[in-house]
């Protein structure tokens, strides 16, 4: 099974929990420290351990995460193993306009900017995934017979959005 380690700064936090949800639905096991670092745990020694233990670490770019001194030493624990390794190891993901550093804007990354769903394929796709669609406003109905995706959350957002605008409506009237 693939493995991934989610490196964000915590501004992105929504974002990274949805794509962190979303590969673990499509059988990705994914490091995301909010599951993975209890009270007590050495921050360090768990992020040291998860970047040592997964196949892949995907660094979620904006530019609070470029600007994130652990995500700087995380990226530069990820190069080091890719050096050592000689395999790809660090995926780019585009989440928001950002100036890409340099020794990352050779590599082709997954685009998250304009459309969450594509960015998310193209992710998939490197973890030999064709079929990947991932769960949205738009397309939650798709996935009510699955007990693994949180399908409800929608549907009680989307409830919500029909009572506001009938509510609007009437103010109106």
């Amino acid at each position: 099974m693939p493995s991934i380690f989610l490196s964000h700064t915590s501004i992105d936090k929504p974002f990274v929990e949805k794509l962190a949800r979303d590969l673990k639905r499509i059988g990705v096991n994914v490091w995301y420290d909010k599951w993975e670092i209890k009270v007590g745990d050495s921050i360090t020694w768990k992020i040291e351990e998860g970047i040592r233990e997964n196949e892949f670490l995907g660094i979620v770019l904006s530019p609070e995460a470029l600007n994130s001194e652990w995500v700087k030493s995380e990226l530069g624990a990820a190069w080091v193993k890719q050096m050592q390794t000689k395999k790809v190891f660090v995926l780019p993901i585009f989440y928001r306009e950002c100036q890409i550093p340099y020794f990352l804007s050779d590599r082709r990354f997954a685009d998250f900017r304009h459309d969450y769903e594509h960015g998310f394929s193209e992710l998939a796709a490197i973890f030999g995934i064709q079929e990947a669609e991932a769960i949205t406003q738009d397309n939650w109905r798709k996935f009510t017979k699955s007990k693994k995706v949180n399908w409800k959350i929608y549907k009680i957002r989307e409830f919500e959005q029909l009572v506001t605008q009938v509510s609007q409506l009437e103010k109106r009237v």
